[in-house]
């Protein structure tokens, strides 16, 4: 399977170049049947980066969706975190554990988990 990384410093257009600008669709606009990730360093730029994709989208160009971290504000409800014991998953993820498998099947909080809704949406 094929895979390509795009890098460049600062202000050098990426992100122009992916999602549009000024009404002109980027290349991610043309990746119909492909699984794109586009990671930004926060969650600004990653609001930023999103907006402007749906703004210069020409009809037809694929879905777009945006994941938020575990311990991201959760836009359903800013004054929580996507997952409520995000500190326990985080320190279970850098210790090499399967978040999902050690932790959130058994979390009593996974029922309303913002983290996990991502995933059934």
């Amino acid at each position: 399977m094929a895979r390509a990384m795009i890098s460049g410093s600062q202000g050098s257009g990426k992100t122009r170049a992916l999602v549009g600008s000024d009404g002109e669709p980027g290349c991610l606009h043309d990746a119909k049947g492909l699984v794109t990730l586009f990671c930004s360093p926060d969650q600004i730029e990653s609001n930023e980066a999103l907006e402007r994709f749906q703004k210069n989208a020409p009809d037809g160009a694929p879905h777009a969706l945006q994941i938020f971290g575990r311990s991201q504000p959760d836009p359903r409800n800013e004054a929580e975190q996507m997952c409520m014991v995000s500190d326990l998953a985080e320190a279970g993820g850098a210790a090499g554990q399967s978040v999902l498998t050690s932790l959130c099947s058994d979390c009593p909080f996974s029922a309303t988990c913002g983290y996990l809704q991502q995933e059934r949406t």
